[in-house]
């Protein structure tokens, strides 16, 4: 579920339960972004002033979700103009406890 006011998305069991929550991870800009980026002198020098991007990769009022054939998770982010995709990692198993 794309929780917009909160810049997140939750991921459910079935039965309601919630698995996890994404914030967003992104590690640079798309072309896009940075083209928005490098035109904008106002941006350029807000960006100067700051120690730590890591806020920049986190989702800013995401907008929508997909999975695709492959599991991948796609959300999109209109804030900033990108797709962020999640994909489950190919040798992953589910935990199987005995009891």
């Amino acid at each position: 579920m794309v929780d917009f006011g909160n810049s997140r998305v939750q991921i459910y069991e079935s039965d309601g339960r919630i698995i996890t929550a994404l914030y967003g991870d992104a590690t640079e800009f798309s072309k896009w972004g940075q083209d928005v980026v490098d035109a904008n002198l106002d941006v350029i020098k807000a960006y100067r002033r700051v120690n730590d991007l890591t806020a920049v990769g986190k989702f800013t009022r995401p907008v929508g979700i997909l999975v695709d054939d492959e599991d991948r998770i796609i959300i999109c982010e209109t804030v900033r103009a990108r797709l962020q995709v999640y994909g489950k990692e190919k040798n992953y198993m589910d935990p199987q406890f005995n009891l």
